[in-house]
């Protein structure tokens, strides 16, 4: 009985308050936060970098499926009995993992389900840097391309292991 009497007294000042339709001050917020996410993706454009969905969420920042796994430069770096495996690249939903460094996922901007460009922050032999890298596959998702964006002219071509 107590129940229902709590109940029906907060349903009775509620009001019939819609608490859920934004106020001005909120339209205002979103309309400045719109502006200030579209002024960035220009400046990110202009400078060449990848610029990350409007709508970010999680997701957004993963590379995807067909990407992930493990690379191979030459036969010898998917075999995994080898301790010399320097052209193996593992590629992981949220970072690239190589020889001696590894980046982690800061952007990326997809042109096709075959065709990214990632902004990492990469980190190897105590040192730290940021690197733009433009990563495409073959329609069966056995062949990797990477191209750095400072090298243009230098493609690494993998195998899927």
């Amino acid at each position: 009985m107590w129940g229902l009497a709590v109940v029906a007294a907060v349903a009775a000042c509620h009001g019939g308050d819609d608490s859920a339709t934004p106020s001005r001050v909120d339209n205002r917020a979103a309309a400045g936060i719109a502006n200030a996410v579209a002024a960035n993706s220009l400046a990110a454009t202009a400078e060449g970098l990848p610029v990350p969905l409007q709508h970010a969420h999680a997701l957004d920042y993963e590379i995807p499926t067909s990407f992930v796994g493990r690379w191979g430069l030459t036969p010898a770096d998917c075999n995994p009995d080898n301790m010399a495996d320097k052209g193996l690249l593992t590629i992981k939903p949220d970072k690239l993992v190589f020889y001696e460094s590894k980046g982690s996922v800061v952007a990326i901007s997809r042109r096709s389900p075959y065709d990214i460009t990632l902004r990492l922050d990469m980190t190897g032999e105590g040192q730290s840097w940021t690197n733009v890298m433009h990563l495409v596959l073959d329609a069966a998702s056995t062949r990797l391309e990477r191209t750095e964006v400072s090298a243009p002219n230098t493609v690494y071509r993998y195998k899927r292991c």
